[in-house]
């Protein structure tokens, strides 16, 4: 704050400070969701946080999506600036929003799992047996050409004993994901498979008819999934 105070033009590794400043504000509405939702709902956040071309941007984008629809975030400033939108302004609250880096820790799995605003939760195939802690932290692939239900996958992490000192054995580095009459078809050229992807993976392979969204595109291994979107005109919207 002080910094933006001092020089509102510095930009910082993630961006002008500004939205640094608002981002490391929203934090706070943040933390209480994941872990203490009823006190997040009283939450005051500061008026005009943002600029009006950050929040004109992002309710372009919201507006885009379908009702009930899961936004797929890829970092902060496609994040916080839409759970201000939707906190302060009251702003498409029906739309549950993920983060990717997040899915990686047990707590933010969980509460995604539960209603935020006026939207229902992400549903996934396991309970928190499975992921909490270090458990599944990441699932070892054999890199060949063979391709692998989803659904097998989670059998497989039901079935192992313990996944905590020694990683689960996938044979396939091709998944299919349940969508529609022919599915998805992912390809991971790594030799493994972190918390965030795979429980990513579930939340795609359980989707039953909700529409997933992203403002951008996929990267690195799940870059074939993009040929699966559909852009929104004039939104920067993907929708699947």
């Amino acid at each position: 704050k002080k910094l933006h105070l001092q020089n509102a033009n510095f930009v910082t590794p993630v961006g002008p400070i500004a939205v640094k400043y608002a981002n490391e504000t929203v934090v706070q509405l943040h933390a209480l969701l994941t872990y203490a939702n009823k006190a997040a709902v009283s939450f005051e956040l500061p008026n005009n946080l943002y600029s009006d071309s950050v929040i004109q941007e992002t309710k372009k984008i919201l507006a885009a999506c379908p009702t009930n629809s899961i936004l797929f975030s890829f970092g902060d400033n496609d994040f916080y600036p839409v759970l201000y939108v939707q906190h302060k302004l009251g702003f498409r609250k029906d739309v549950h929003l993920i983060n990717e880096s997040l899915l990686g820790l047990d707590r933010y799995i969980f509460t995604a799992t539960q209603p935020q605003f006026d939207c229902k939760g992400i549903q996934i195939s396991v309970d928190t047996n499975f992921y909490k802690g270090n458990k599944n932290d990441y699932l070892s692939m054999e890199l060949n050409d063979s391709t692998i239900p989803f659904s097998k996958v989670i059998q497989l992490i039901k079935s192992s004993k313990d996944n905590e000192l020694e990683a689960l054995k996938i044979p396939a580095n091709y998944f299919k994901i349940k969508y529609k009459e022919h599915g998805l078809k992912v390809q991971f050229n790594v030799p493994f498979l972190l918390k965030n992807n795979w429980v990513l993976l579930d939340i795609l392979n359980n989707l039953n008819g909700r529409k997933f969204c992203i403002s951008n595109s996929f990267y690195d291994s799940f870059k074939g999934l993009n040929k699966y979107f559909t852009e929104v005109e004039n939104t920067g919207l993907r929708v699947l």
